[in-house]
């Protein structure tokens, strides 16, 4: 079933998100990453962000681990 048969297009915030998550080193925080597109000149909302890594991290796109602090890194 491709992502947008599942309801996710590929949006350019998606793929804003997927290129920066590929760009980080190790597993990195929603806030982590949006704080480097923000950097970086992008418009990205950080609920939007969320959105985007639990959509990665759903379709088997992206890893993730819960900190010990519990915060969800991806």
């Amino acid at each position: 079933m491709t992502q947008e048969a599942q309801g996710k297009r590929n949006t350019w915030q998606r793929q804003a998100v997927r290129a920066a998550l590929a760009e980080a080193r190790g597993f990195v925080s929603a806030q982590q990453l949006h704080q480097s597109l923000r950097e970086a000149g992008s418009t990205i909302g950080l609920a939007t962000v969320y959105r985007a890594l639990a959509g990665l991290a759903e379709s088997g796109e992206a890893d993730s681990l819960q900190s010990p602090e519990g915060e969800n890194l991806f």
